[in-house]
């Protein structure tokens, strides 16, 4: 066996090293996914160690890129745009309900919007339909678009499937708020009369817009529904003249296990069991992926770990000083 010979110099410039490493690993702060990020941004860094010491060293802590307390469910939205997503791949990826497009105006049906619904639910996820309006000062347009989201999505309004949606995002700029309110709460009438009659249920459709929509487009009139925010690149969601909200898409360019490119990723702010009570149609006997709880606040789950590692490494310096002496 050959003797171990160390210098006093070469063990002196080793420790420093050895002892950043493990602060390093203690400092590694990690959170509870979700969608395949993190409440808070994981650390980065990078060490090269050589004989005399540290070469290199970068220790970043982003700053959050999320700041949701409390539970939430999530989930996607699609359309043409993400081909036929394989649900049950997204499911496993921890989703829990989806959007699909289902109409625009009063002609156009997104052709993948069956197929979404009835294979999303297969897979286990909670399924919605949603129009794309095109509101105008006429309110009764809003009767014509709504009664063709009726009768294309209509067959959804039914047990398990969630509540539907009216997505706006044109009109803001064209249409003065009262014009805008007035189309939106006449839609929104109409679906809510067309569940009432032929599913025999009370349920609120959901209204989807943008920071900027909620904060400048509409009145008081229509903040009384459940709101959908599209807020990208927020630690948390403006709701403008909303109180708050229902659902949050926080991401347009999000990448999930089974949908081909950039998805639409959502947030449902509560529990499963009160998306079923509030936005689900019947008792939903669904099973589904359990809700995700985020903080801004991180863990340190590598905390007795290292501990472990650093009483080793000063073993294992003390029985190389001890070498050396004898030497």
């Amino acid at each position: 066996m050959r003797r171990l010979n160390v210098s006093r110099s070469s063990l002196q410039s080793l420790s420093v090293p050895l002892l950043v490493v493990t602060f390093l690993f203690l400092a590694s702060p990690v959170t509870s996914p979700v969608n395949g990020q993190t409440g808070i941004s994981s650390s980065s860094h990078t060490v090269s160690v050589n004989h005399k010491g540290i070469s290199n060293l970068r220790f970043e802590l982003a700053a959050p890129e999320l700041a949701v307390a409390g539970t939430v469910l999530n989930g996607v939205d699609v359309s043409i745009y993400q081909g036929s997503p394989n649900w049950t791949s997204v499911h496993s990826a921890g989703y829990t309900f989806a959007f699909a497009k289902a109409t625009e105006g009063t002609t156009i049906t997104d052709p993948d919007f069956t197929s979404n619904m009835v294979n999303g639910k297969s897979a286990g996820l909670y399924m919605g339909a949603y129009d794309f309006a095109h509101p105008s000062a006429n309110a009764t347009s809003a009767v014509s678009q709504a009664n063709f989201f009726d009768s294309v999505a209509g067959q959804y309004f039914s047990t398990g499937y969630l509540a539907p949606a009216l997505d706006l995002e044109e009109g803001c700029g064209t249409l003065n708020v009262s014009q805008m309110s007035q189309w939106i709460v006449t839609w929104m009438n109409t679906v809510e009369s067309y569940i009432k009659t032929n599913e025999g249920q009370s349920i609120t459709p959901v209204i989807y817009m943008s920071a900027t929509y909620a904060a400048a487009c509409v009145d008081s009139s229509v903040t009384s529904y459940p709101l959908w925010i599209a807020n990208w690149g927020v630690s948390s969601p403006n709701t403008g003249k909303f109180s708050g909200w229902g659902y949050w898409q926080y991401s347009d360019a999000g990448n999930v296990s089974g949908i081909n490119g950039a998805t639409d990723l959502n947030y449902f702010n509560g529990t499963l069991s009160q998306l079923q009570s509030s936005f689900t149609f019947g008792k939903a006997p669904l099973t589904s992926t359990s809700s995700t709880t985020t903080t801004s606040t991180p863990e340190f789950p590598n905390v007795g770990l290292g501990f472990v590692l650093l009483v080793s490494i000063t073993v294992g310096l003390v029985i190389i000083r001890r070498a050396q002496h004898k030497s």
